[in-house]
């Protein structure tokens, strides 16, 4: 069902209570970022709600700047550990309200809930920028970019003059919370060097010497007979300096148009790099092709080893879109190489030396909650921070290696990891050229699908490809409620569908790939292979992605499946289902997926990717995952 959203929308913070902060207070700021229209209702905030501007949504695929910022004051208990990390838990709601109503926030109604974690570290700044998808009928993207620090840390006094005499223990605490104070001061004053060149005016800064002002302070208390004085002037001072550091680094960010690419690009390399954690590949032989694999066997180990328990968190954390304990996923890529050996599980090492030196995109994954800094900068910070940074890093590499010591014992996988060879990619934004060649991305449906099935897929490009002009997306719809007719009829609708569509372009598309689902995956084969199409398709033809396609046909299912295949098959008087099963002919030679097969379909695009899932029983496994001749199929003779 296509959904027609033309209301009035706006975007909600919802501060949730909690034990570790002692009050919390948000406001707006408003910082005069230039976004212009001010929307059918402005900003505010109401009873602890920040509420951005309304702004109503004319067009679809329609992007709107809301360009609001909203300041929240945490307090930490007077007893808090200044060295340990904290998180702001934070709803963020999709609000939504008729156009044709008059505008009364009263009359809004919440259409999505995000929830949110915020890392908070008092030593360091946290500079953060990341995409937040919404659950929704349609596409709903937020760009959320969070910028933290510690910007206070007064002493209370319990007790009016004369002041007793200072012994070690409070002497040290106090230190602490200077050496926290200073740390912070760097931590942004770094921040601002690093990306000075992002800022439209020029920036001057000189960084405070963490090391040196400290012994001052401590020199200080050494030869001053008032040694609570000087203590209570020092956190003063550097709390006064703290403060006005931070405001001038929130002038200078918010709202900028330069910063906010690099913290997006820095929340999309982190994402690579998870991806790269969970994604096991390993490479054979051709004559591989017909053994077994123990994909259930694997994931089962995975899951209860504490190397998922271990994947770092961005600093913006979102567990119900984020990679974490409770929501993963498990990627095995198995290569066949045509011209290579069978692949050869390589000797581990198990000395200190390579255990002191990880290989691992995500080596560095504590300090991303972190400013970044480079190693001279962080040369400054305190050896109990970075021994707790090295010893979460080292926990991680040593469960990733137990994980895959347990698959090797069970003889389950013998491959490796792409986080293991992260270290040689170098992550770079794209370089745009001026004159990008058209690309058309097709998305097919599978049996009893709708155009908007993969909507959701196509929201995921646009957002990859958002800096890349010339992309094309089109839904196809050619095939709604006509998937139990003949594959041929749907490969001709499909064919006129795309053909008229790339009509309405003076030029057409330089490239044309496919996303298809299901049944969707066989439809584009058989349309791909048709004569028709030999001229104006397949010299465009580049990419085809297929998302648990029975590339092989439902004729060797389980018995439970295989009875509700042949019911459907009676009820529908479905041909589609008779060619999937292989009895649409009675000479399997002349089955329809037998005749597909012998087109050589797959050698017309550049690149294929067949993704299939375990649990998804309809379709046996080996012909989601790869496409050659299954185990069963070799042990039947009538083949």
């Amino acid at each position: 069902m296509r959904v027609e959203l033309h209301p009035v929308f706006n975007v909600r913070l919802v501060p949730k209570p909690s034990n570790l902060f002692c009050s919390v207070d948000i406001q707006y700021v408003d910082v005069a970022s230039g976004s212009g229209d001010s929307g059918v209702l402005p900003p505010s905030v109401q009873n602890g709600v920040g509420i951005s501007r309304s702004v109503e949504l004319t067009y679809i695929d329609e992007t709107l700047t809301l360009g609001d910022s909203f300041s929240v004051s945490l307090r930490l208990d007077a007893h808090a550990d200044l060295s340990a990390t904290y998180n702001f838990v934070l709803d963020v709601e999709l609000w939504s309200m008729d156009r044709h109503r008059p505008p009364n926030l009263s009359l809004f109604e919440m259409d999505s809930r995000r929830t949110v974690e915020i890392c908070i570290c008092p030593t360091t700044l946290t500079a953060a920028s990341r995409e937040l998808f919404f659950d929704h009928s349609a596409f709903a993207d937020l760009t959320m970019t969070v910028y933290a620090s510690l910007v206070s840390a007064l002493p209370r006094r319990k007790r009016q003059p004369p002041d007793p005499e200072m012994d070690a223990k409070s002497r040290n605490l106090h230190l602490t919370s200077a050496h926290t104070l200073l740390q912070a001061m760097s931590s942004i004053e770094h921040f601002v060097i690093r990306h000075k060149t992002k800022f439209g005016s020029a920036v001057h800064i000189d960084p405070c010497n963490v090391s040196t002002e400290l012994d001052s302070v401590t020199n200080q208390l050494t030869s001053s007979p008032c040694p609570w004085t000087i203590l209570e002037n020092t956190a003063v001072n550097f709390s006064a300096r703290l403060s006005v550091l931070f405001s001038q680094l929130v002038r200078l960010c918010v709202g900028s148009s330069a910063i906010s690419p690099v913290l997006l690009q820095e929340y999309a390399k982190f994402r690579e790099k998870m991806l790269s954690e969970l994604f096991f590949f390993t490479e054979y032989a051709p004559s591989d092709l017909s053994k077994c694999n123990f994909l259930d066997k694997v994931y089962s180990v995975v899951s209860k080893s504490k190397y998922v328990e271990k994947l770092p968190r961005f600093p913006i954390f979102c567990s119900s879109t984020d990679k974490s304990k409770y929501n993963w996923c498990l990627v095995i890529e198995e290569r066949f190489l045509k011209d290579a050996s069978p692949f050869v599980l390589k000797e581990r090492c198990y000395s200190d030396e390579n255990l002191l030196q990880p290989k691992s995109p995500l080596k560095d994954a504590a300090d991303s909650h972190r400013s970044t800094l480079t190693n001279d900068e962080s040369c400054n910070e305190p050896s109990q921070i970075l021994n707790d940074n090295f010893n979460t890093t080292l926990e991680f590499v040593m469960e990733r290696e137990r994980l895959k010591e347990a698959l090797l014992e069970q003889r389950l996988f013998e491959g490796f990891l792409y986080s293991e060879q992260a270290a040689l990619w170098k992550y770079a934004l794209p370089k745009i050229r001026k004159m990008q060649p058209t690309h058309l991305v097709v998305f097919v449906h599978g049996l009893e699908g709708t155009c908007e099935d993969l909507s959701s897929y196509r929201n995921s490009f646009r957002v990859v490809a958002d800096r890349i002009p010339g992309f094309l997306y089109l839904l196809s719809s050619s095939n709604h409620a006509k998937t139990w007719c003949d594959i041929e009829d749907m490969a001709d609708n499909l064919l006129s569908e795309i053909h008229s569509y790339i009509a309405r372009y003076s030029e057409p598309p330089a490239r044309i790939s496919f996303v298809a689902h299901s049944l969707g995956g066989v439809i584009v084969r058989a349309a791909v292979s048709k004569e028709e199409a030999a001229e104006w398709l397949v010299p465009r033809l580049h990419c085809l992605l297929t998302i648990n396609s029975p590339h092989l046909g439902l004729a060797y299912v389980g018995k439970g499946v295989n009875l509700g295949i042949q019911f459907m098959q009676w009820w529908k008087q479905s041909r589609s289902m008779e060619q999937l099963s292989l009895k649409d002919q009675v000479s399997f030679c002349d089955s329809f997926l037998f005749r597909l097969s012998r087109r050589r379909t797959f050698g017309h695009f550049r690149n294929v990717l067949l993704i299939g899932t375990p649990s998804k029983f309809t379709y046996i496994r080996h012909g989601r995952l790869r496409v050659h001749t299954g185990l069963k199929t070799l042990k039947t003779f009538s083949f």
